[in-house]
């Protein structure tokens, strides 16, 4: 691991010890480099979730989460970003094969946060919860491995 691959997860770990979640301890039994890829996703969502619940006005965060999802698909695309957790999450993605679909619905999904707290159906609140959960645990997979004979599908 090259020296600014080390700070951004040192970056990344930062932001699950300051969050005080509760994801911090089970994260400790993976081994390194899992923990490295878990924190990168991590922080990911935490940046994502805290531009949209933060402080300021609506179409600042609008812009903040536009701009955070082009700086996310630049970095994908292996081009160079100006932030530390988005260069983790994409070398992550990378090393790990994980499907850039589910990195934009989270992204997605925190944005419709923006304009909608109330669903009128129940498939439009299992939409909703596919974005910012079921996404989660699904880029979450490929770093954590699957027991034979389970697939992501399952």
């Amino acid at each position: 691991m090259i020296v600014s691959q080390r700070a951004d997860a040192a970056f990344c770990q930062s932001i699950l010890k300051k969050s005080g979640s509760n994801f911090a301890l089970p994260l400790r039994l993976l081994s390194p480099e899992k923990r490295r890829g878990s924190n990168a996703l991590y922080a990911f969502c935490r940046l994502a979730d805290d531009i949209i619940d933060g402080e300021g006005a609506l179409s600042d965060k609008s812009q903040a989460i536009d701009e955070f999802e082009r700086m996310l698909r630049n970095a994908l695309n292996g081009q160079v970003v100006d932030d530390p957790v988005l260069r983790s999450i994409a070398c992550t993605a990378d090393r790990y094969t994980i499907p850039h679909e589910h990195l934009f619905a989270i992204v997605k999904g925190v944005r419709s946060d923006l304009t909608q707290s109330r669903y009128e159906t129940t498939d439009d609140l299992i939409e909703y919860c596919r974005r910012v959960a079921s996404a989660v645990g699904l880029a979450a997979v490929p770093i954590w491995g699957l027991r034979r004979g389970i697939s992501s599908e399952d």
